[in-house]
Order: structure tokens, then C-alpha cells, then sequence
């Protein structure tokens, strides 16, 4: 190797300098020798040297960059030589290797696509739940049916347990979600019987605030009556009921204004003092239409004033009522 190098460095610093030269300048500036600058012969004597010295170095470089010139031009005449040699084989496996690079890049990006696709399936599925939210319960149990419907096979391997796993959280919810959809349906429909029956009593009842009243007050009472709409959503299953109901508050509100009319009528203007009542009745002029009154038939159960002491009290207040109109009646035969 030492040998080698030497010969290296023979052939390319040989035009400048051999080793005979080296061995000359080594002779020619011993280095056991002390000189005396001070000297003014001496002094020149190192000068020149100084001078020969640069000269030789620079004929180094030189000869260097031009060795690095000459060996970069045969290094890429060699490469180029080389390149021949081996294309026959190298370009096609670039080209196919190439195409190999680009394959991968598109399946690649093909699978990312198709993931995204089935990750956003997966949102979609979960996205059922936030769907049916404040939903009735046939909307959620329609729902369930569509979840229930959805084929996780078509999701890839690297996503079919998360869509499986989606789609079972998803119809579990639902079920629960459906449960309290119905039990919440339930108590509104209970309500809702609740409240028509509460609504058809009323109606039921409507007559008896009139008991007692004056003509013009039974006549407004009348009127609302009269406008009172009966409609499925205020009574529900009750509407019928309800109608008739009505019908029959109506003829009863009728009569009773009616014989209020007649009963004003028959009052003196000006009484002069207070009568026990049943002398007033008997001295009071009655109408022969009043012979026509036809007693009330639809009267509240037996239950209802059981449950209910006011309404007991009224209704007596009502009997009483009637069996005045009775005496009245036959009075006047």
C-alpha cells in the first residue's frame, strides 16, 4: 500500500519535483545547520530560499487540480461507458419499478379512501341515536328496524369489529331509548284519558251552575255553550259522549232559561215585604206554558255524588227545584 501511494504521488507531483529533487533540497538546506539572520548575506540567503519554497508549493496545487481535472473526466467517461453496459437490465427494472412505486401509492390511496368511507358509515350508524332523540316511540321502533337491517360483512377487515360493535351500542340504546319512549307515551295517553274525562264532566255538570241564575245570566251561559267546540283532541275517545253531552246541556239550559223567563215575569216589580215563600208561590200568577216543563233526565250517578258532597248538595237543591215547578204546575190546572 505504502508502495503504491508512493508511486501515486511519483506520478503526479513528478513534473514539479522527484525524490533525486527532494534529496538535493535536503542537502542544499541541511537542518542541522543555525543561521544568523542577522547577517545581511544570510538573511538574502533565506529570503530566496522563502521564495523557491512558495514557487514548489504552488506547483503542487497545480499539478493536484490538474490530476483532480483529469480524474473527474475519466470518472464520468467510466460511469457513462458503465450506464451503457448496464442499461439493457436497469432501465426496464426502473421503469417497472416505477410503476410498482405508483401501484402501491394508488392502492394505498384507494384504501384510505375506502376506510374513510366506511369510518363515515360508522358515524352514520351511531348518528341514529342523536336522530331519535325527543322522537315517539313508533319513530324509534322504525329506526331499530333499519339499524337491525344493515349489513356489517361489506366493512373491510381492518374496520368490521368497530362497525359491529357500533351497530350493537346503537341498537341497545335505541331499545332503552324505545322503552322510554313508550312508558312516556303511556302516561300522556293516561293523561290525556284523564283530562277528556275530567272535561266531559264539566260538561256534564254545566247545567248546574245555572241553578238559581237569572234569565240573562242562563243566556250568556247559553251562548259560550253554543260556541264550545268538541273536538277528538280535547276529548279523545270521549268525543261522541261529549256531542251528546252537549246536545243535552243545550235543551236543559234552553228549558231553564225558559222558565226563568217566565218566573221573572211572573214576580211582582214591587213587592211590599217579604213572603214566606210558599204563600208567594201560591199568590203569583203562572202562566199556563209553565204546565209544559219537562224534568230534567240526565242526572249525575249515584257514584259521582257519593264521591263528590257538593255536587250530592246541589242536586238536591235541584229535586227541591223541581218539585216546586210541580207545585206550580199544578196550581195552575
Amino acid at each position: 500500500m505504502q508502495e503504491q501511494n508512493t508511486q501515486l504521488i511519483q506520478q503526479v507531483f513528478n513534473p514539479e519535483i522527484t525524490a533525486q529533487g527532494l534529496a538535493g533540497l535536503r542537502k542544499k538546506y541541511p537542518s542541522n545547520v543555525v543561521y544568523d539572520m542577522s547577517n545581511d548575506e544570510q538573511y538574502k540567503l533565506g529570503t530566496a530560499a522563502r521564495t523557491e519554497r512558495n514557487k514548489l508549493k504552488a506547483g503542487f496545487k497545480r499539478a493536484r487540480i490538474d490530476f483532480n481535472n483529469e480524474l473527474v473526466e475519466k470518472e464520468k467517461s467510466l460511469a457513462e461507458e458503465v450506464d451503457k453496459i448496464y442499461a439493457p437490465i436497469i432501465e426496464p427494472m426502473e421503469r417497472e419499478e416505477k410503476r410498482r412505486k405508483e401501484e402501491a401509492a394508488r392502492i394505498k390511496r384507494e384504501k384510505e379512501e375506502r376506510l374513510a368511507k366506511e369510518r363515515n358509515g360508522i358515524n352514520q350508524i351511531r348518528n341514529f341515536i342523536s336522530d331519535c332523540q325527543n322522537k315517539d316511540a313508533q319513530y324509534i321502533a322504525d329506526t331499530i328496524e333499519s339499524v337491525d337491517l344493515i349489513d356489517t360483512s361489506v366493512f373491510s377487515k381492518d374496520l368490521i369489529h368497530e362497525a359491529i360493535e357500533a351497530k350493537e351500542q346503537t341498537l341497545a340504546t335505541l331499545m332503552l331509548m324505545l322503552s322510554d319512549a313508550k312508558a312516556r307515551e303511556k302516561l300522556a295517553a293516561e293523561q290525556a284519558v284523564m283530562d277528556a274525562q275530567k272535561r266531559l264532566n264539566q260538561l256534564q255538570m254545566y247545567t248546574l251552575d245555572c241553578i238559581g241564575k237569572s234569565a240573562g245570566e242562563i243566556e250568556r251561559k247559553l251562548e259560550v255553550l253554543r260556541e264550545l267546540p268538541i273536538n277528538e283532541c280535547d276529548y279523545g275517545d270521549f268525543v261522541a259522549q261529549a256531542a251528546d253531552y252537549k246536545t243535552q246541556a243545550v235543551k236543559q239550559l234552553e228549558m231553564m232559561l225558559e222558565q226563568a223567563k217566565q218566573l221573572e215575569a211572573a214576580q211582582p216589580k214591587e213587592p211590599s215585604k217579604p213572603q214566606n215563600i210558599r204563600v208567594q208561590r201560591k199568590e203569583v200568577f203562572v202562566p199556563r206554558k209553565l204546565a209544559t216543563y219537562t224534568p230534567i233526565q240526565a242526572w249525575p250517578s249515584d257514584i259521582d255524588r257519593a264521591e263528590s258532597p257538593k255536587l250530592d248538595h246541589v242536586c238536591v237543591k235541584l229535586e227541591e227545584a223541581e218539585q216546586c215547578i210541580e207545585m206550580l204546575s199544578m196550581a195552575t190546572a
